[in-house]
């Protein structure tokens, strides 16, 4: 039991912290004080994500990672390969999905909750990889990576709102996507970045049935005809980042491999 309880702990960790913040908040008489008009809908995401990651952040102090504010050159290439890709395949497929409008006030909401829900995606990764990570280290590769791969199945269960098909898929090739920056020994705070941009393009266009949801009026809101195109577009934008992942790890590899056998 004594080797069970950090893994107990860090598979409740994220569930337990969104609970007991839901809790509090609907409990407190904030409510009462800001009223509910249109811009408070700003203050609860805000809220629920800052009190979430202090949690963790208080939980797994010494498991949060360093920011330093440099993004890596790499991240704008994945990201704009990435784009290319995924408008690649909206142009072969031709899905019946349109923009609506732009609405400045809905971008005003999104850019003021965005460090929060970088602090929020931080403190995911913080327990899915920095925290179950460092429960693996002692085992072999295999069983180390059956064990991550599980607990972090187990943390998408207890988390995910419903558990229909296509949205437990959507949050799974999400954290596909930081198991593979993971994996090639990308630090945390990278895999936090993928994480925060493609939530961020989730609440930007209100993409719905993804496991991940707010109050936060979308700034241009994505009208989609079939349910289904919203976690498929979402799973297509993570799939081809993951890909994108591997082949520059595996073309750099290949070449350090040929600049060792020039050196023999």
């Amino acid at each position: 039991m004594t080797r069970l309880r950090p893994w107990i702990f860090a598979i409740l960790c994220l569930p337990l912290v969104t609970v007991c913040v839901a809790f509090v908040l609907a409990q407190s008489q904030l409510i009462r004080l800001v009223g509910t008009d249109p811009w408070t809908m700003v203050l609860w995401p805000l809220l629920e994500w800052t009190l979430a990651a202090s949690a963790v952040a208080v939980w797994y102090w010494r498991r949060w990672p360093r920011w330093t504010g440099a993004v890596p050159a790499s991240f704008f290439g994945e990201l704009a390969l990435c784009a290319l890709g995924v408008a690649g395949i909206l142009w072969i497929t031709q899905p019946d999905i349109a923009i609506a409008p732009f609405d400045a006030w809905g971008l005003v909401g999104i850019v003021l909750s965005a460090p929060a829900l970088w602090l929020w995606c931080t403190a995911e990764e913080t327990v899915l990889r920095g925290v179950l990570g460092r429960l693996t280290a002692g085992m072999s590769v295999l069983r180390g990576s059956l064990a991550l791969v599980g607990g972090t199945i187990a943390v998408v269960a207890l988390v995910a709102p419903s558990h229909q098909p296509l949205m437990l898929l959507c949050m799974l090739a999400l954290e596909g996507l930081s198991m593979v920056g993971y994996w090639l020994g990308h630090p945390l705070s990278v895999l936090a970045l993928r994480r925060w941009t493609v939530r961020m393009l989730v609440v930007s266009l209100g993409v719905p049935a993804v496991g991940f949801a707010s109050s936060l009026a979308p700034a241009a809101r994505l009208n989609i005809e079939a349910p289904a195109y919203g976690p498929l577009l979402v799973i297509s934008i993570v799939v081809m980042w993951g890909c994108i992942i591997a082949v520059r790890a595996g073309l750099a590899h290949h070449a350090v491999q040929q600049i060792d056998a020039s050196d023999v």
